[in-house]
């Protein structure tokens, strides 16, 4: 998959904000979600902790759960835990968390399965993350739509160049995916070629 690649690019991630769109990724959460002092909030794939920096004087714990070791080695923040896992098995207890979010993480849950097992992995990691979110909770994904022109060319580039085998959805076909698991859904727009789906876990 995919890691080797993100653990020697890690010391360039802190440095980039991809043309703000990160910041708009932080603001999406706030808006979407809302944020409480005493909201214990999980991160699915953050990296080098960009967001979470910007969350944690807004919540009372963030953890950073990524595969790459040495993007989670570039967190200097004490009050930030960082945690070396993939969302496929969570090693956290039952309703552990207020708010879970991933941003530009969850197209790379399948990097490295067959397409054949794309529906097994995904189905796997949604409901690891359903068990540790606290009922009334708030999953939030935020992806790129890979109808939008600027979509279909990350999706090329990770799945022709790159060969991750990234699964990528657009607004409609996450939703769609999400149904079976009977939770309700709001979708957001974030620009012309990003989007979130909110999940509350009822």
């Amino acid at each position: 998959m995919g890691i080797s690649y993100f653990d020697k690019v890690a010391w360039i991630y802190p440095l980039v904000d991809f043309f703000g769109v990160k910041t708009k990724f932080y603001r999406s959460i706030k808006k979407s979600c809302g944020l409480n002092k005493d909201d214990i909030v999980l991160d699915v794939g953050g990296g080098t902790g960009i967001i979470a920096k910007m969350l944690i004087n807004e919540v009372k714990e963030i953890t950073v759960l990524d595969q790459s070791k040495n993007m989670l080695s570039k967190i200097h923040s004490d009050k930030i835990k960082k945690v070396l896992g993939s969302a496929e098995n969570l090693n956290f207890k039952d309703k552990s968390f207020d708010l879970i979010y991933l941003v530009d993480s969850f197209h790379h849950f399948t990097n490295g399965y067959n397409k054949e097992e794309y529906n097994k992995v995904i189905d796997k990691c949604i409901k690891e993350l359903l068990r540790t979110l606290k009922n009334n909770g708030r999953l939030l994904f935020i992806e790129f739509d890979n109808t939008s022109s600027i979509g279909k060319k990350i999706e090329f580039f990770e799945n022709r160049i790159m060969k991750w085998n990234s699964n990528f959805y657009s607004p409609k076909g996450l939703v769609n995916v999400l149904k079976k698991y009977k939770v309700k859904t709001e979708v957001y727009k974030i620009n012309n070629y990003c989007y979130a789906v909110k999940v509350i876990k009822k």
